[in-house]
């Protein structure tokens, strides 16, 4: 990635490179301290403004842990900073070098350690960013199954419509936090949010000329800026040259003139001294 896309990589907020990077509704990230200490400060208990186009967004229930992770912003750093092979953290052999990234654990893998690595407990849910082709920035979901956060070992088969998160079935058929809650298959679920991401990805889409025309317009004003800057710059520069040579000239001029002053009055007392030694000599017995 060229460094000016790397720049522009920054959170919104702190202005440093994302750490945990969360996205909102409005698509647009911040790190999750940054939001967690913006909201704070907000005090906002059930929603809070963007701090970039200030569109109202809702807190999940589960806080600001429960905003969603950026995994594009986490795949695109993860890419540049490792656009080439290198060894595997666990097994560090030669002849087997890392191809993907795991983004929770910051880890490189190998094939074979990454579905070693994947299938431990508190890892099932990981992704990863494939290495060997950093330009695709492709996001692998590095387990074919999805394990319910609460029972660890079961898989996800259902959507739990109220709280909007997949859920196994010992969700369903015991005591839980989704015990009598509505629910469909996953499947239904993914269709039904597709459906509702659609007119938003179509307003994003008409939305995309007005924007690029707007960053042509930002990167004008930006080279106006600078151009405007340097030769403001020049010019006092120039200025600064100007009146410090008339203060030099200014001060030459006064320095002559004490001196021709100072000459004039020692030619005078010179005159006096004379006179004196003269009359001096006269009287002498």
């Amino acid at each position: 990635m060229a460094s000016d896309d790397m720049s522009s990589m920054l959170c919104g907020l702190c202005q440093k490179r994302y750490k945990d990077p969360r996205i909102l509704d409005c698509f647009h990230s911040f790190c999750r301290e940054c939001i967690d200490k913006y909201v704070a400060k907000k005090q906002a208990k059930l929603k809070f403004p963007c701090p970039m186009c200030n569109i109202s967004i809702s807190i999940p229930k589960s806080g600001i842990k429960g905003l969603k992770q950026n995994y594009y912003i986490k795949a695109i750093q993860a890419s540049a900073a490792f656009s080439t092979f290198s060894k595997c953290d666990v097994c560090k052999s030669d002849e087997h070098p890392a191809g993907f990234r795991c983004l929770e654990c910051e880890s490189n893998l190998c094939e074979s350690c990454m579905n070693k690595h994947f299938e431990a407990d508190g890892k099932r849910d990981h992704h990863a960013v494939t290495l060997s082709n950093p330009e695709a920035k492709t996001i692998t979901k590095l387990t074919h199954k999805t394990f319910c956060e609460k029972h660890k070992d079961e898989e996800t088969c259902h959507y739990c419509i109220l709280c909007e998160v997949p859920i196994c079935k010992e969700c369903v058929t015991k005591v839980s936090d989704h015990k009598g809650h509505r629910y469909k298959s996953i499947a239904e679920g993914a269709k039904e949010k597709r459906e509702k991401v659609k007119p938003v990805i179509q307003s994003m889409h008409e939305y995309l000329p007005y924007l690029r025309d707007y960053v042509e317009e930002l990167k004008s004003c930006r080279k106006l800026l600078g151009d405007y800057a340097e030769e403001t710059i020049t010019d006092i520069k120039a200025r600064f040259n100007q009146l410090q040579d008339q203060l030099l000239k200014i001060r030459d001029d006064l320095i002559d003139d004490v001196t021709s002053k100072l000459n004039a009055e020692y030619s005078r007392i010179e005159k006096h001294l004379k006179q004196i030694e003269t009359t001096l000599s006269s009287v002498r017995p």
